[in-house]
């Protein structure tokens, strides 16, 4: 499964396009939970100096207090980006939140449970790097493979680099080809 290509990705749901693969080109709205690919960020409409969500016309919320309000009402409804995104929050200590690692894998671990291959990837990033204290590269590879299954780019990379630096560069270049081909029609055998 690891080496098959990943989940076709996404639609834009205002201009119905392909989201990008990398978290560059989109953007995730508190809101509605909607993902909308950055050129339909700008289609919000302005009324008065509140900036309105381009899928709900929802006003952006003026203050961090408001703005976790409402990432909160998100992971209330199991929400798995929300979840994500409140985890890098903590992990990130931003936004008002304390810097609390713990935390932030937990809210990334049931974020994956509910189909946030992302968190898969921000959880291996936890074992590479040791946030916490803690490095272990057996499950940091575990968690990329997860993540790279569903979908994340950044994922397959790291691991086409880890195969690479062990010699199996077969197998690196299946990964950088998948990579390469995500959001395309190219199919390896």
């Amino acid at each position: 499964a690891l080496l098959k290509q990943p989940p076709r990705l996404e639609d834009c749901p205002i201009c119905f396009l392909t989201l990008p693969a990398l978290q560059t080109g989109k953007r995730y709205m508190s809101c509605c939970g909607k993902i909308i690919c950055s050129g339909c960020i700008h289609a919000g409409a302005m009324v008065g100096d509140d900036q309105l969500c381009p899928f709900c016309r929802t006003p952006a919320p003026k203050t961090e207090e408001k703005a976790i309000e409402r990432i909160n009402k998100r992971v209330e409804v199991d929400d798995s980006v929300g979840m994500y995104s409140l985890g890098c929050y903590y992990s990130e200590g931003v936004y008002g939140m304390p810097q609390d690692y713990t935390k932030a894998l937990e809210l990334w671990h049931r974020a994956a449970e509910l189909g946030c291959a992302e968190a898969y990837f921000n959880i291996a990033l936890y074992y590479r790097h040791g946030e916490g204290g803690t490095i272990d590269e057996k499950k940091a590879t575990h968690y990329f493979e997860l993540a790279a299954m569903g979908g994340v780019l950044e994922a397959r990379h790291n691991l086409g680099c880890d195969d690479c630096n062990a010699g199996n560069m077969e197998k690196a270049l299946k990964h950088f080809l998948i990579a390469v081909g995500s959001g395309s029609h190219l199919s390896l055998k």
